[in-house]
């Protein structure tokens, strides 16, 4: 299946040029940005929650839409203590609240699948920790009819994002949950208070095992210093806030989801 774009063109123009976006198997399963973002609006407006768009982005790759509800926010004490915000320097110490909240993915192009994943937003330097464990997916396979047929009917179709409506509010309902969101923070809190005894070469381990490129470990060491909690937690927060200042939507939320993986790293070097 080709998926191509043409642009409008005005009165009197030539017809627009059009552009060849992917190339893709015929069992890749259509599932449309705006078809998919609708369903998951649905689903966030099932679920009771109050919540708020934060952010989104779209790429020539994926659509990220990035929620949050302040009104399920817990104290992080412990996980926050000695922190201070690398763009203002205000203090975690003051600031401790954490707000949970998600992130909405799709690709229209093969470049991964429909996902939901908690996403937690520390209140004083707005860092994002994406949980990809906990991430509930639907990929676009399955498209292929007994006949070969990638065309669904309406029917079908409706019922596709009738499903992924349903899902998206079970997920949300789980994600902004006071108990999930405590959970992740004591999980954090219990490895992120690792002193670490040589900072850098830490940060050298964890950007090597983690396949982070040279200038991103550069950037990422500079806002440890900034944030001066010299533990693991530091790493974790230096990765996150190293995201928020690339420009690249794609290359920022590949870096904010090894944060996690960054904590585990760095208190396993010291």
């Amino acid at each position: 299946m080709l998926r191509a774009f043409r642009g409008d063109s005005g009165p009197g123009m030539p017809p627009a040029e059009g552009v060849a976006r992917a190339l893709l198997s015929d069992s890749y399963k259509l599932m449309d940005n705006f078809d998919m973002l609708l369903a998951a609006l649905d689903g966030v407006q099932q679920s009771g929650h109050p919540t708020r768009v934060t952010g989104c982005d779209l790429t020539d790759r994926r659509m990220y839409v990035r929620v949050e509800s302040e009104a399920v926010a817990v104290r992080a004490h412990e996980l926050l203590r000695g922190y201070r915000s690398p763009f203002d320097g205000r203090s975690g110490d003051e600031l401790p609240m954490i707000s949970a909240g998600f992130v909405i993915t799709n690709s229209e192009v093969g470049s991964g699948a429909y996902t939901i994943t908690p996403r937690a937003v520390i209140q004083v330097c707005r860092n994002g920790l994406t949980e990809t464990k906990d991430v509930m997916r639907a990929v676009h396979l399955g498209g292929k009819q007994d006949e070969g047929v990638v065309s669904w009917s309406g029917q079908t179709q409706r019922k596709t994002l009738e499903l992924i409506t349903s899902k998206t509010a079970d997920a949300v309902r789980t994600f902004l949950s006071r108990e999930y969101v405590e959970a992740k923070v004591r999980t954090m809190e219990a490895v992120a208070g690792k002193t670490l005894s040589e900072p850098a070469n830490t940060i050298e381990h964890v950007t090597k095992t983690l396949s982070i490129g040279a200038e991103a470990k550069d950037m990422i060491l500079s806002h440890f210093v900034r944030g001066g909690q010299m533990t693991a937690g530091g790493v974790m927060q230096a990765v996150t806030s190293t995201a928020q200042t690339l420009t690249d939507a794609d290359q920022a939320a590949a870096l904010e989801a090894l944060a996690l993986p960054a904590l585990t790293a760095a208190a396993a070097h010291g």
